[in-house]
């Protein structure tokens, strides 16, 4: 048994008390083998490149190009099918997060031909996962790894074991900083087969590819994010930020949104309060602007639009005055909202007093700026 001599960890806080299982991170025991895991080494890098940079020069051309054509939601998978018909790995992880003395900290996932459990089964083992702590301390290099040699030992036995529950024997793992987020995006391309080890070629092909993938992704949204309004000229308020509130992408006209309801927003996250109040109900109504989220993969759109005049309104005098605004009679909004015609123009009446309007045209005026539909 040998130790594992690792770097200091970089810009990374350690804990202060660690516990146990933490500590696993600070002294990790690994079996003596020649090789436990490889990287790509140098020479190889070269004679992919001299023997295969045709092919190389396809699959990134391709790539870019869908990551111009693709709408968000279809993107990753079209990326992880591109690079499976060139390395024919059998289930994939394509994620962003931070690895520290607890682990890896997952921010974002999207998982390839996975079954639904396994993220909820990588958390109770994370602690213990040599190959994320090798892709911390080896950052934009490819780790060649097999599960029955890396995780040797009782003290192996749960990483080995959901390695082999979710069939991943045989991997590639690499992760590259995104220094503007501050935080790693990384893949883990894998095989079920224990005798179909990744050659030396695949790994360099990987190293290639993978800032690539990081760059495309980003490209990709940031080229489609105007198409995730609700409605085409709904404006440009976008935001693409994941479930711990950190912003990916997003248009400058979100932040001069958010710096109207918070003048000291500067950062590149959203408040927790914010994301509690998305995961309740979905939106966010603040004195001046209001916020909705929608989930987009493993991610959240958010839209937002300023206050106006009809946000006086209560729910259903909206969704009346929205009737009306589109040529509907008292009759026929009563109808469409499931009330009594008299409710109906109840709903009205407060509405126009709430206004401060007197006809059709002065609310067409308003409703040009903000249409109030039914929700």
């Amino acid at each position: 048994v040998c130790l594992l001599q690792l770097p200091p960890l970089t810009g990374i806080a350690r804990p202060q008390a660690a516990e146990p299982r933490v500590s696993l991170w600070m002294n990790i025991r690994i079996a003596a083998a020649p090789r436990l895991y490889c990287k790509c080494s140098t020479r190889g890098l070269d004679l992919l490149l001299r023997g295969k940079m045709e092919d190389l020069s396809k699959l990134l051309l391709h790539l870019y190009r869908m990551s111009r054509e693709l709408p968000v939601e279809q993107f990753q998978d079209a990326a992880l099918g591109l690079l499976r018909s060139t390395l024919r790995f059998d289930s994939g992880y394509w994620g962003t997060g931070m690895i520290d003395a607890g682990g890896l900290h997952v921010n974002s996932v999207h998982t390839c031909n996975f079954s639904p459990d396994f993220c909820a089964a990588y958390e109770e083992v994370k602690d213990r996962d040599l190959v994320a702590f090798l892709c911390l301390h080896n950052v934009g290099r490819t780790v060649n790894w097999d599960v029955a040699r890396l995780f040797t030992g009782r003290r192996n036995a749960a990483m080995r074991d959901h390695a082999i529950q979710f069939e991943a024997r045989q991997g590639l793992t690499t992760g590259v900083m995104i220094p503007e987020l501050g935080i790693m995006t990384f893949t883990s391309l894998y095989r079920a087969d224990p005798s179909r080890a990744y050659s030396e070629d695949e790994c360099c092909l990987v190293e290639a590819v993978m800032p690539h993938l990081a760059e495309s992704l980003n490209l990709n949204r940031a080229l489609h994010l105007p198409s995730l309004a609700v409605e085409p000229g709904a404006g440009r308020n976008l935001a693409i930020v994941d479930r711990q509130g950190l912003i990916y992408n997003a248009e400058p006209e979100f932040f001069e949104l958010a710096r109207l309801e918070w003048p000291d927003f500067r950062g590149l996250r959203l408040s927790p309060k914010l994301l509690s109040r998305f995961a309740a109900a979905g939106v966010y109504a603040g004195d001046r602007v209001t916020l909705s989220a929608s989930p987009i993969d493993d991610l959240l759109v958010v839209r937002g639009r300023r206050h106006t005049r009809l946000d006086q309104l209560s729910p259903r005098e909206r969704v009346a005055v929205g009737h009306y605004g589109q040529g509907l009679q008292h009759k026929e909004v009563a109808r469409a909202m499931g009330c009594s015609p008299s409710t109906a123009r109840k709903h009205l009446q407060n509405a126009y007093r709430k206004l401060g309007i007197g006809n059709k045209a002065e609310l067409a005026v308003l409703l040009n700026g903000k249409r109030a539909s039914p929700p």
